[in-house]
């Protein structure tokens, strides 16, 4: 989802279409959200924009649902009105958006609330920003909680929610060491609502030798054996442990700074590096019908010089034959 800069030179008529369409946009790419964060998202307060979200509320723009595990009674979704003002060429997932029964009983909501919240101090300063939902890892076996375009390279952000075990901790650490280091991240953000959890992971991280695992999809430690992972290592300074107030209200966005070069959306991108993958293939595939039409038409011109040598050497002897019975006839005549 790209961040828009807003327009302040709008008639009202036209802001609220403009405010439309960030909801619209959030929970698309959220699935679900709360008045709050929307409110937040626009830059406003749940009071500055009540009656704003009373008119998507009647429309069916946006609609409420209940969780079992969420006591608050602010959650919203996208509704069939709001659905059909998407433009559905991009993600089909729309209609999934539009079953309240998926996000009911949906366990993380806690979690996914309070990471959208973190969120909004993101937003001023992001090109872009993908949800876990949407997000398309290749050949890794873990996807952060979300991703945050302030370069050209994604940002990661793991919300930490509850203490993990030490084992799931330096699986995290490994697998973000791994993945910084091949550059597929610009920097890695763990976010707390504790912060005795911030530190215990910080002091995790601090050691100067990390347990070594058999794989990053286990969770057990390898014989006990540690790996030494410099203090002044480049890559730790990537990473970082924040904590985020929960009783905190939810900061309103202002001011949006996004470069106007920044043009392509992460799915026109991920849409560009699948063409490019498949130009790929079909260009490997290309190459190696050329190579198997040259093996064939070497192996037909191997045949056909071994026929014209064996036709050669089938007359070769019968001319000999021809000859030795010529020259016993000519023997008896004599």
């Amino acid at each position: 989802m790209l961040n828009r800069i807003r327009n302040k030179s709008l008639s009202n008529q036209e802001r609220h279409q403009e405010k439309t369409e960030f909801v619209i946009a959030w929970l698309v790419e959220f699935r679900f959200s709360t008045i709050e964060i929307l409110a937040a998202y626009l830059g406003l307060t749940p009071q500055d924009s009540s009656r704003f979200f009373k008119s998507l509320l009647e429309k069916k723009i946006i609609v409420r649902f209940e969780n079992i595990y969420y006591d608050k009674a602010d959650l919203v979704r996208l509704g069939p009105a709001g659905a059909k003002l998407f433009d559905t060429n991009l993600p089909k997932h729309i209609t999934s958006l539009l079953r309240s029964d998926i996000f009911e009983k949906h366990e993380r909501i806690r979690h996914d609330i309070e990471l959208q919240k973190s969120l909004m101090y993101y937003v001023p300063k992001s090109f872009e920003i993908i949800s876990e939902w949407n997000i398309k890892v290749l050949e890794k076996s873990k996807r952060p909680d979300a991703l945050v375009f302030m370069t050209d390279f994604p940002t990661a952000i793991e919300f930490e929610k509850t203490r993990k075990s030490p084992a799931r901790i330096y699986q995290a650490f490994w697998y973000y060491f791994e993945a910084l280091n091949e550059l597929d991240f610009d920097e890695v953000h763990f976010i707390f609502p504790d912060k005795s959890i911030r530190n215990y992971y910080q002091s995790l991280f601090e050691k100067q030798s990390w347990p070594e695992f058999y794989s990053l999809s286990q969770e057990d430690f390898s014989s006990g054996r540690f790996q030494n992972v410099p203090l002044e290592s480049p890559v730790r300074k990537r990473f970082k442990f924040y904590y985020l107030d929960p009783q905190a209200k939810t900061v309103p966005v202002k001011d949006i700074l996004i470069p106007e070069e920044f043009e392509f959306t992460y799915y026109e991108r991920l849409q560009q590096a699948d063409l490019e993958a498949e130009r790929e293939k079909r260009e490997e595939e290309d190459s190696y019908l050329r190579e198997i039409k040259e093996i064939d038409r070497r192996e037909d011109e191997e045949l056909k010089a071994q026929r014209a040598q064996k036709d050669a050497e089938e007359r070769e002897r019968e001319r000999l034959a021809n000859r030795s019975l010529m020259e016993r006839i000519r023997e008896w005549l004599a």
